[in-house]
């Protein structure tokens, strides 16, 4: 087979060609695609293009691919050393400060870093001895979703994550699941909302590399409070290790075993719960409320779902066994983020090498983005793709998968090296959650979220308030 030049791949010319300004080509007034739907912009140019597309990011030049064999090849060749583009305001922001996070690093030292917090947080059962811990929050939820479920949804389940993650992280609880939440003024959560809000507001154009915009100015603010607050609380739990009349003893401590287990330096911890910390809070929070959402549009799918949590977890007591037996559950999860893809159109990887994909020869240094989405909402590879069905994540009688999705075409935690840490942790916040509200409420949607459509801020979300009818359920 004859290879084809890098210059043959085909894709948008032009003006969509130009460094750095020529994403701004792909959206409106120029096409028809929208900035804050990048999973319809990576399907339209899969469906004009074909499996393998070229753009300019301000990431740099792109290659889009849909076939999983090009996928494959991608997370085969990622090296020793994987890396992916990052915000590059934050970035920017990083190194300004000279903080040095498993985001900013790169090589050697990044591996250095990634090996000392890895068995900590993606080992099997790493997340289970916090399992009594998020469940008390969890129920916290359940309760707290009786007087404000009336609300925006969305922001019960910021303040619920938001709540989880400081008891990963800090050991104790942030008191945002109270009476007044965010009214109280609670400035870590304030400093959080700022700072995922302008994330995702941002312009295509990066002029915070020319001077401090106002955007840049927020996300600094709100930088500085996370990077303090994180470096306080990784110093009070140190000092509660230490003392043994002070010591904190109930359930584990995340940062006790980074400092015995791992060898990491105190600086380490605070810089490592600190990327948890963000990373995790709207990437969860937004993922866990789309769960909500579908389930709330699809009673159907609610019904069998609570059907299983009544006959699985029927003495209320929930374990690490009790959620494996938990199969639908898991398939309700799994087909939310199919339809709404954690982070569209997929993950990314900056090559470390020359590679052939598709046919064409793609030079090292080019960023390939695997376009999971474009493969799960084409109907010639996914049943009835634009619908909730959970049951395609089954097995039937035989353990045979109802529905076959390739592994690499399916990575809502990423995969490889750069796997997300939060993964085990984050899955055990949302499926908690599912089940203490569920065994409590049946959930309908309230008229005014009818007909919302799916927009991406960053992560996806819905371009109305996401109201839900909390029913209680009969105690009989």
């Amino acid at each position: 087979m004859t290879v084809k030049s890098f210059d043959q791949v085909p894709g948008p010319r032009g003006a969509a060609r130009l460094p750095l300004v020529g994403a701004a080509f792909l959206f409106k007034p120029f096409t028809k695609n929208v900035t804050a739907r990048p999973d319809l912009l990576a399907i339209n140019l899969h469906k004009q293009y074909g499996n393998i597309v070229r753009i300019e990011l301000p990431f740099g030049t792109t290659v889009f691919l849909k076939d999983p064999k090009d996928m494959l090849t991608v997370m085969e060749k990622e090296g020793r050393t994987p890396e992916r583009p990052n915000f590059p305001l934050i970035m920017t922001y990083l190194k300004s400060r000279n903080v040095k996070t498993l985001a900013t690093l790169k090589g050697e030292d990044w591996r250095r870093l990634r090996m000392k917090a890895q068995p900590s947080f993606l080992r099997p059962g790493s997340a289970d001895p916090y399992l009594p811990a998020i469940e008390k929050v969890a129920d916290d939820l359940g309760n707290y979703v009786e007087k404000y479920g009336h609300e925006d949804f969305r922001d019960v389940i910021f303040l619920y994550i938001l709540e989880c993650l400081f008891q990963f992280c800090f050991h104790r609880r942030l008191g945002a699941l109270t009476a007044t939440g965010l009214k109280e003024n609670n400035l870590t959560a304030t400093k959080v909302k700022e700072l995922v809000t302008t994330l995702a507001k941002l312009p295509i154009l990066p002029l915070y590399k020319l001077w401090r915009t106002k955007e840049y100015r927020i996300i600094e603010s709100s930088m500085d409070h996370l990077l303090q607050i994180s470096s306080v609380e990784v110093q009070r739990v140190i000092k509660s290790l230490r003392d043994e009349e002070c010591r904190e003893s109930d359930g584990p401590h995340l940062i006790e075993r980074l400092l015995a287990h791992s060898g990491m330096t105190e600086q380490e911890a605070v810089m490592t719960m600190s990327d948890f910390f963000f990373g995790g809070s709207d990437t969860t929070s937004k993922n866990l409320a789309m769960i909500f959402y579908h389930l709330a549009k699809n009673p159907d799918q609610q019904k069998l779902l609570h059907q299983e949590l009544a006959s699985v977890a029927a003495d209320g007591n929930i374990t690490s066994e009790v959620l494996d037996k938990m199969e639908f559950l898991k398939a309700c999860v799994k087909e939310s983020m199919r339809l709404t893809y954690p982070l569209a159109p997929g993950p990314s990887r900056i090559l470390q090498e020359d590679l052939v994909l598709s046919g064409y020869h793609v030079p090292k240094g080019t960023m390939a983005t695997l376009c999971n989405v474009a493969y799960l909402h084409d109907p010639d590879f996914v049943k009835t793709p634009l619908e909730y069905v959970p049951q395609r994540w089954l097995r039937d009688k035989d353990r045979q998968k109802n529905e076959t999705i390739p592994t690499v075409c399916f990575l809502p935690f990423g995969i490889g090296g750069r796997m997300c840490l939060g993964k085990r942790f984050a899955e055990l916040i949302i499926y908690l959650s599912l089940i203490k509200v569920l065994q409590k409420y049946e959930m309908t949607l309230q008229a005014e979220s009818l007909g919302a459509e799916i927009v991406y801020e960053i992560f996806p979300t819905i371009n109305k308030p996401l109201k839900i009818n909390f029913i209680p359920r009969s105690s009989t």
